[in-house]
C-alpha cells in the first residue's frame, strides 16, 4: 500500500541513549503538525523506566490531533517469560492508557488484540469495540494488547 501521508522517514538509533527530539528535527520533523507514532514490537523490549522516558519525549513531539500505535503485554504475561526467538520481554503493564494520557495525548485505549483482524476484500483494519479492556481487567491475565492514544 502506499504511502498516505505527508512522509516517512526513519531515524535509527538507540532509544536509551538516544535524543529522539533532535534527530527528528535533524531529519525535518516538524512538532507543530500533527504525526503518526507507530510502535510495533517494541513496548516489550523496553523496560518500565525506557518506556515512560520514550512516552514523555514523544509526548512532549506530538502536536495536538497526532495518533499513537503499539501492541503490547500484560504485566501478567511478562511475569510468565515470554520472548520471542529467545529474546526475553523486558515489561509488561495494565495501565499503557495511563501512560500516553499523562504525556499529553486526550485519550487511549487498550484492546485485547483478538478483537482487531484485517479485512483483506476492504483493504482496511477491522476493531471490534466489545474487546477494550480497562486496567482491572488485566490484573492477574496474561493478554496480548493492541493500544491506542490519539
Amino acid at each position: 500500500v502506499p504511502v498516505q501521508c505527508a512522509g516517512r522517514r526513519t531515524i535509527a538509533g538507540d532509544l536509551g541513549k538516544l535524543d529522539l527530539k533532535s534527530a527528528l528535527q535533524e531529519a525535518g520533523f516538524n512538532s507543530s503538525k500533527p504525526s503518526c507514532w507507530l510502535l510495533e514490537g517494541l513496548v516489550m523490549y523496553l523496560t518500565r523506566s525506557e518506556l515512560h522516558k520514550l512516552a514523555a519525549q514523544i509526548g512532549e513531539l506530538a502536536a495536538p490531533g497526532s495518533a499513537l500505535w503499539h501492541d503490547a503485554f500484560s504485566e501478567t504475561s511478562i511475569r510468565q517469560g515470554m520472548s520471542f526467538y529467545g529474546v526475553p520481554f523486558k515489561s509488561g503493564q495494565d495501565n499503557y492508557s495511563e501512560i500516553w494520557t499523562k504525556c499529553g495525548f486526550q485519550k487511549s485505549i487498550m484492546m485485547d488484540s483478538r478483537g482487531a483482524w484485517v479485512d483483506r476484500e476492504a483493504r482496511k483494519l477491522q476493531m471490534d469495540d466489545r474487546y477494550q479492556v480497562l486496567p482491572s481487567q488485566l490484573s492477574g491475565r496474561p493478554m496480548c494488547l493492541l493500544v491506542r492514544a490519539e
